[in-house]
């Protein structure tokens, strides 16, 4: 099987209050995770949403990251209505994620940038609470992280879940390719 290529992945779990970022070069190593914070909590939600678009869109560019994995809104999970979804919130949310977005497009390549709903990555009827153990279970760095409470809303925990679904899917396009080309 072709080696592939070195990718610096960012992961992005984005919200109107926080947004977890982690960088992996490799599939099996974290080599930073932060949680970008607006500069002002009590800043209109936009003004919250870029504050944290500039940080996202600096980690791009200070760390040479050449893709992205981003969590869109999803309004629909196996069937149920999430709670978000009757108003609570939504709105914001995604205009948070819209912004973000906007920040990596000016950033980095369209082409090398995945915008994945949340209900194409999380299994079904998974915790957030569950995500952050399995992935406390296969990351010591991210042990870590979570052991010294630095990441209460388990934003870290969702980015590197989008790293290692984004990593999965790829490694699988890359054997169909492979077994196409035979």
């Amino acid at each position: 099987m072709s080696k592939l290529p070195t990718i610096r992945l960012l992961g992005v779990d984005p919200s109107s209050t926080r947004t977890g970022c982690v960088i992996m070069s490799s599939p099996t190593e974290i080599e930073d995770a932060t949680i970008c914070r607006p500069c002002d909590a009590k800043a209109s939600p936009f003004e919250r949403a870029m504050s944290m678009a500039t940080d996202v869109r600096a980690i791009i560019w200070n760390k040479q990251i050449t893709h992205v994995v981003i969590e869109t809104p999803a309004l629909h999970a196996h069937g149920h209505v999430l709670p978000r979804a009757r108003g609570h919130g939504l709105a914001i949310y995604g205009m948070a994620v819209g912004v973000i977005l906007y920040a990596i497009g000016a950033a980095i390549d369209w082409q090398n940038m995945t915008a994945l709903p949340a209900d194409e990555w999380v299994a079904p009827r998974t915790s957030k609470a569950r995500r952050q153990a399995l992935i406390a279970a296969e990351f010591p760095a991210y042990r870590t992280i979570m052991d010294a409470g630095k990441d209460p809303g388990r934003d870290i925990s969702d980015a590197i879940g989008l790293c290692v679904w984004w990593r999965g899917q790829r490694q699988k396009e890359q054997a169909l390719r492979e077994v196409q080309d035979e």
